[in-house]
């Protein structure tokens, strides 16, 4: 190692000591006294401190030094440190720093700068959390990503929560509401056939097909199972399919789930002569849940008057 380089990791372990303390005004005094160019410690192979002071949760104030300090050229950059890849913006959501976060964006970073998008790197991580989700998915993320892929990762790693988000955040959301309000204010023609077909494109924007439904039995993620099941917008026939193929209505029972159970028995009503009706029957009675064992009997009561 050379004079020089000895002498930047010296300032270097200098800054990082100070970056800990989360001390602005001692920051800044050792950055001045020192005539120390931080643009020197940014964006290398192995280390960046914009990342770093994001990392170690520095103040806003801190971070805003930082970039004035460095003038990076774009803020949509990564490095590589311990074999993990790093972006900045990407690094301040996984840490819920959702005001450093404004912060990057107004000075250009892009949520959807970097491939896997924000929500498959975070979840590759371990840091995709329900509150970070939503943000991402307030502001700008590009909604083309959210495809079978995506939902697919989510399923592997269990994230039926985060699935659930994602549906509410794109399906009959607000836009939606809005929509069908402008068509009633302007007094268009509006038949039950225009409605379908209108609240069909909206279940239709995230396209649910039958390799969600076998990884989530896969790894015997009930809870997926009924989000995927209430958010399906397939033909009915193909919803009676997979009530039958998949075994919805013994799987939501074995959730003791009562609202899962109620939206299957909407499709297909109960049969006590049905092949696995015992196995229904044997988890009620573990469960103990009377409510269900009720709406199994009015359900096939129904059927069989109707």
């Amino acid at each position: 190692m050379s004079n020089l380089e000895e002498e930047l990791e010296e300032v270097k372990n200098k800054i990082i000591e100070i970056i800990n303390k989360n001390n602005v005004y001692l920051f800044k005094k050792y950055i001045s006294e020192n005539n120390i160019l931080l643009k020197d410690f940014s964006n290398s192979e192995n280390f960046d401190i914009l990342i770093f002071a994001i990392e170690k949760k520095a103040s806003l104030e801190l971070i805003q030094f930082i970039i004035n300090q460095c003038q990076y050229e774009t803020l949509n950059y990564y490095i590589i440190q311990d074999d993990k890849v790093k972006v900045p913006l990407y690094t301040a959501i996984s840490k819920n720093k959702f005001k450093i976060a404004d912060l990057l964006t107004k000075n250009n970073a892009d949520i959807n700068y970097f491939s896997p998008n924000i929500i498959t790197y975070l979840s590759i991580y371990y840091c995709l959390n329900p509150i970070n989700l939503k943000y991402i998915l307030n502001h700008n993320f590009d909604k083309q990503k959210i495809n079978s892929k995506l939902i697919m990762d989510l399923l592997e790693r269990k994230k039926d929560t985060l699935i659930n988000i994602i549906f509410k955040h794109y399906i009959f959301n607000v836009d939606f509401i809005l929509e069908l309000l402008k068509i009633y204010k302007n007094k268009e023609p509006f038949s039950d056939k225009l409605l379908n077909g209108i609240i069909s494109n909206e279940r239709n924007k995230i396209h649910i097909d039958e390799k969600m439904y076998e990884k989530a039995i896969e790894k015997e993620n009930y809870n997926s199972l009924k989000v995927l099941f209430n958010n399906d917008s397939s033909e009915q026939d193909i919803i009676f399919c997979r009530i039958n193929e998949y075994d919805l209505l013994e799987k939501a029972v074995k959730a003791n789930d009562y609202n899962f159970v109620k939206n299957v028995l909407k499709y297909e009503p109960f049969n006590f002569k049905s092949l696995n009706s015992k196995e229904i029957l044997l988890n009620i009675n573990k469960n103990n849940n009377l409510d269900i064992m009720k709406l199994l009997i009015k359900s096939s009561l129904n059927s069989i008057i109707n």
